[in-house]
């Protein structure tokens, strides 16, 4: 078992440096960075902070630590570098450290900023198999100054592979707040940040810089005309800093700061001001004359002129990269509600971005105002349901099934573009909606034998706008009959409706073509189709054809395109022929399949669906320019 021998060493400070020490060091952030830049200096590789507790009953049981895996001292090295202030480290070791590490201390006076928030100091350290313990306080240091009294020391053996260095703070004061771990990750951040060849840890957990800040921007050796280079890291924390603002260090050094460098005045609003008082980091310049520096005045030098407006710069730079984070995050939080999710992720690709595109225009205008997050919600929950412009989703149904003078007062508010206001866009949408829904059942109807012609005659009927939306006046071959002898003069006496086309379509108003529309100028469609169970053969194709000639010489002349439709064909019958002439009449022919005419019919629809994609964005900007108001009367 180790036995301690007691000792002492002898304190080689004068008590005036303390009252100089007070002046300088002035909080908590003044103190963990001295701890901490010792413990960096001692080439630590680890080094753990533990913060006091407030559940502690009595404030006296509190204590701030910090502890190091460094190189620790032995009792004469405490005596020749702890004990001695004023000696001259650079002179005596040189700028780096064993491990290649720029050295921070310089005079030997940071080990008394403790003193700042404690009453008493405990030194622990171990080094080449020798333990030593002492304490010390303020009165102890006048004390051996004026009267030469050293300071007691306890010393031992203790294991040989075992180094480094313990400083409690003990009898902390309590007109300083107790440093929580937030605001010494914060302090950290600043001043170490940057530094990856050490793991800090405070109160167990492992400091880094990452987790406790939203956005970084590092620089390495940058040149600064006029002066020098630089190199460092700025953050923007998640928390707000007591003390905002970026440190200048020279050689291991602070020389300037915490300052904002001018960004502060700017002039920012809403979000960007928030940021400006979340900004923290660290930069060492490297100037190309050190004396500038040295002389103390340097900020009074075109050189600091430069730097500060280079990093100002760069400070802006950063603030406008918070600001798109902010909104990028702003705009998640409100698709992270549960119904806009489920929305926003049936989007494609261009339709995501479209919509983010509109919340973050809208998070824009918002971040100066008071908008309550059930606003927003209810923006993004309509945002992402009108970009869904297959169905154009639920809330254009809504809006579809309410009565006239709700849509207009809601149309009013939101306005149009162009041509479109949102009474168009609900009846588009629901015309596109139902003509999917009709494509979908003739491809379904078509291809299933066990419907016959009649199924897809009643289908077209109902849906004529799938053979062309070209012509004006369409008829049924039910109605034929009564069409031609009333309108045209043509009779075709009671022939059975597979003897005349299934479908008669014109170009133009029927009744204002006997009132002397030339008949050169109309145009007509017929149209013969079979079902999925019967193939089309030349009957059918001679059938058609001659009713297309005989309807044409009694009007006289003119021009009609005669179509033949089914599921299958002939393979006698031709796909199409050039138009046929026996003048005056002239008329093209054509057989295709339903399945080409659903095709042509899905590409006409796509192009009138990616009109309403780009519409329904519009309709969207302009919600989300409404304010809080406008928009609880929607929604009420």
């Amino acid at each position: 078992m180790a036995t301690l021998r007691k000792g002492t060493v002898p304190w080689k400070t004068h008590g005036h440096v303390l009252d100089t020490v007070k002046r300088i060091f002035k909080g908590w952030e003044d103190v963990v960075v001295e701890l901490v830049k010792n413990a960096y200096d001692a080439d630590a590789k680890e080094i753990w902070i533990t913060c006091p507790s407030k559940d502690m009953p009595k404030a006296d049981e509190r204590v701030f630590e910090v502890r190091d895996d460094g190189h620790g001292m032995t009792r004469a090295e405490a005596e020749e570098k702890y004990c001695a202030t004023g000696r001259d480290k650079i002179a005596a070791d040189g700028y780096k450290s064993p491990r290649g590490r720029t050295v921070n201390g310089r005079r030997g006076t940071g080990k008394f900023a403790a003193l700042v928030v404690s009453s008493d100091v405990v030194v622990e350290t171990w080094a080449r198999g020798e333990r030593s313990i002492f304490k010390y306080n303020e009165e102890t240091i006048r004390r051996a100054s004026d009267d030469k009294v050293p300071v007691d020391v306890l010393t031992e053996e203790c294991d040989p592979k075992q180094s480094g260095t313990r400083i409690a703070l003990q009898g902390l004061y309590q007109n300083e707040p107790l440093p929580t771990e937030r605001v010494v990750a914060n302090i950290l951040l600043r001043h170490f940040g940057q530094h990856t060849d050490v793991a800090i840890h405070v109160n167990d957990t492992v400091f880094r810089a990452q987790d406790h800040a939203r956005l970084g921007e590092e620089m390495t050796d940058e040149e600064v005309p006029g002066f020098g280079t630089v190199a460092g890291t700025v953050w923007i924390a998640h928390q707000f800093i007591k003390n905002p603002g970026i440190v200048i260090y020279h050689q291991g050094q602070s020389v300037y700061g915490p300052s904002l460098f001018g960004v502060d005045h700017k002039g920012y609003r809403g979000e960007t001001k928030a940021l400006t008082k979340k900004l923290v980091g660290r930069i060492s310049v490297a100037p190309d004359d050190d004396s500038t520096i040295a002389t103390g005045a340097w900020t009074l030098t075109p050189g600091f002129k430069a730097v500060e407006e280079w990093i100002g710069k760069r400070l802006e730079k950063l603030l406008e990269r918070g600001a798109d984070d902010h909104l990028q995050r702003r705009v998640d939080t409100w698709l992270s509600d549960s119904i806009a999710k489920r929305h926003f992720e049936r989007l494609n690709d261009e339709q995501r971005a479209a919509t983010r595109r509109i919340l973050i225009s809208r998070a824009k205008s918002a971040a100066d105002n008071e908008t309550s997050t059930k606003t927003e919600r209810v923006i993004a929950r309509f945002v992402t349901r009108s970009m869904r412009t297959a169905n154009l989703a639920a809330v254009m149904d809504a809006v579809g099934e309410a009565d006239d003078a709700t849509v207009d007062t809601l149309a009013s508010m939101i306005g149009g573009e162009g041509r479109w206001t949102l009474r168009q866009v609900v009846v588009t949408s629901a015309i596109v909606k139902a003509r999917v829904k009709a494509l979908d059942e003739l491809a379904r109807v078509s291809t299933d034998e066990s419907y016959n012609e009649d199924a897809i005659h009643k289908l077209l009927a109902a849906n004529p706008w799938i053979i062309s939306d070209d012509y004006h006046s369409f008829r049924s071959n039910r109605q034929i009959q009564t069409t031609l002898r009333e309108l045209f003069d043509i009779d075709i006496g009671n022939k059975e409706g597979t003897t005349r086309p299934d479908f008669f379509f014109v170009l133009g108003n029927i009744d204002s073509s006997i009132d002397g529309v030339k008949i050169s100028d109309m145009r007509y469609l017929l149209v013969e189709l079979k079902g999925p169970d019967q193939p089309l053969g030349l009957k059918q194709q001679n059938q058609a054809t001659d009713d297309a000639s005989t309807f044409l010489h009694h009007r006289g002349g003119g021009s009609a395109s005669v179509w033949l439709l089914g599921t299958k064909f002939n393979s006698r019958v031709p796909a199409a022929t050039e138009s046929v002439v026996h003048s005056p009449v002239r008329y093209h022919y054509r057989a295709t399949t339903y399945q080409e005419l659903i095709e042509s019919c899905r590409r006409r629809l796509a192009y009138v669906d990616e009109g309403m994609a780009s519409q329904a964005e519009q309709v969207a900007k302009k919600v989300v320019e409404l304010n809080e108001q406008e928009i609880a009367a929607m929604v009420k």
